[in-house]
């Protein structure tokens, strides 16, 4: 079990990356960074202190992931992987495989380069006596096999013909999972964040609730639970997807922070994903479609109005320029935005909006892992002109504060292959996509630990290595500064340490 109460710990011979260049030594008390400095100077100082020697490894401000989420990546490590599944009979040879007797879940299949998308007819293949779900690589699309889509209602969204669910249909989907006990989330909980501590991660904003208020509040207990019992292993902002004034109310009935679990801002889901073509564009599709926008103007403006008034931050899932437009739009009408409302993805931007988000100072949160996963679906299915404007993260970095996450199950956990792909513009075949969009090392490295701290309001306790910051850092095996930037992916969390403990160790 991990304890709240925590010896003095004193971290030397290391390499720490500071606001004023590389220090040997940190120490640790109460959860806090106390000293920074040399290790001759802090031994002294700190006799009684547990010592652990760092053997001249360079040591970084803890990861913190701005957007993914825990629960579904829990799911996805308990279920069929299909991120490398190139065709539809490798999907479905992995789903005979892995057949139970109630149902069946796989995740992250792609099939942007299959024939035909896939379908119930493909899934029926499989098995026709069990419900299978098969969720695409980006979230927003699902196939299901015949058995599930006899137990689902009729619903906008789902094409009955071919057994394809897109958007807000989703949610139908949650039926056909039984509700499951607070401890068997908290053990999913606790399974995940122990995976994302192996990647040197220390703090996430995790969407893990939506929809329905009874399950949002179980996993607000679980996680509160988990804290008062000293299981969190990573800083938790929980955001939480309402559209209904109601249940958001009740849901902020339980809003209080602690240095561990604090509620965190409203997800408000604007449009789609770009694999799945639902994304919203100002231009159409190579196919001509458009996308398709998942929450009304007037309720937009609603709800932030709403959330102003409860003082209550709004996070924005906008892929599609369209959908960034209408938040941006929404938001000039409130005509500040003291509560840091920030936007999710902006995949695909325009200048203009780049322009508004400096003006109105919107914080962005962004995926760099997408353009390494998503560039050939951007090149094949975006117009020219939009393409000019996808994946900008210097811009948007130039414009405001950005905050890297992965989004995780959706994109890649792992943030050393995110600090990659903001660094090269390089997909994985070594494509590069806008050479003028690269960032540099220092730049992403503050894009996955201070400026997501700022996100939640913490930038003046986490994020950095220095006096009065948590301390949450991560001990690297080699020099993230010096090696190849095609070697960054590579690099691995020999230690990663959270207020002072140790929480995974290579």
């Amino acid at each position: 079990m991990l304890s709240f109460e925590v010896k003095p710990m004193l971290f030397v011979n290391g390499r720490f990356f500071t606001d004023k260049g590389f220090r040997e030594a940190v120490y640790v008390e109460g959860g806090i960074i106390r000293t920074v400095g040399r290790s001759v100077d802090l031994l002294r100082l700190h006799p009684g202190a547990e010592i652990i020697d760092l053997e001249k490894k360079t040591v970084v401000p803890g990861f913190n992931d701005s957007h993914l989420h825990v629960l579904s990546y829990s799911r996805f490590l308990e279920s069929v992987n299909l991120r490398d599944a190139k065709t539809k009979e490798e999907i479905i040879r992995r789903g005979r495989e892995a057949l139970g007797q109630n149902s069946l879940v796989m995740y992250g299949y792609d099939d942007g380069s299959f024939p035909r998308p896939l379908s119930r007819f493909d899934l029926d293949l499989i098995s026709t006596e069990i419900p299978i779900v098969a969720y695409r690589s980006c979230g927003h699309v699902a196939a299901v096999n015949g058995r599930a889509l006899a137990l689902l209602p009729e619903s906008e969204g789902i094409d009955i013909e071919n057994g394809i669910l897109k958007e807000n249909a989703l949610s139908l989907l949650e039926g056909l999972k039984p509700q499951e006990s607070k401890l068997r989330l908290k053990e999913r909980i606790k399974n995940a964040l122990s995976r994302l501590n192996a990647y040197g991660i220390t703090s996430v904003g995790t969407n893990d609730v939506k929809d329905d208020l009874e399950t949002g509040l179980r996993i607000l207990e679980a996680y509160r639970e988990l804290e008062e019992e000293g299981e969190l292993s990573a800083r938790v902002s929980l955001q939480f997807a309402f559209t209904e004034k109601e249940k958001i109310a009740a849901f902020l009935e339980e809003r209080r922070a602690s240095p561990f679990f604090r509620l965190g801002p409203l997800k408000l889901f604007l449009d789609g994903s770009l694999g799945g073509e639902t994304a919203l564009l100002s231009e159409p599709y190579t196919s001509g479609n458009w996308g398709i926008q998942t929450l009304g103007e007037g309720l937009l403006e609603e709800l932030l109005g709403f959330a102003e008034e409860k003082g209550l931050q709004v996070g924005a899932h906008a892929i599609g320029d369209a959908a960034s437009a209408l938040f941006l739009s929404a938001l000039r009408k409130q005509k500040q935005n003291r509560l840091r409302h920030f936007l999710i993805h902006l995949q695909v931007l325009r200048p203009d909006l780049l322009a508004c988000l400096r003006e109105l100072q919107v914080p962005a949160a962004l995926q760099p892992i997408f353009i390494a996963e998503d560039m050939e679906i951007a090149k094949r299915k975006l117009s020219k002109h939009l393409l000019k404007t996808s994946y900008c993260f210097k811009s948007i970095s130039e414009a405001t504060v950005s905050a890297f996450g992965s989004d995780a199950p959706y994109g890649e956990i792992n943030p050393f292959r995110g600090l990659q792909a903001a660094l090269t513009q390089e997909n994985e075949q070594g494509e590069v996509l806008h050479p003028e969009e690269r960032v540099t090392r220092e730049e992403a490295l503050k894009c996955y630990t201070e400026n997501s701290a700022y996100l939640t309001f913490e930038e003046s306790r986490k994020g950095r290595i220095a006096p009065g910051q948590y301390g949450d850092f991560v001990v690297l095996c080699k020099d993230y500064f010096s090696v190849p930037e095609k070697e960054i992916s590579e690099l691995k969390a020999e230690l990663t340490v959270v207020g002072g403990r140790i929480v995974h160790r290579r």
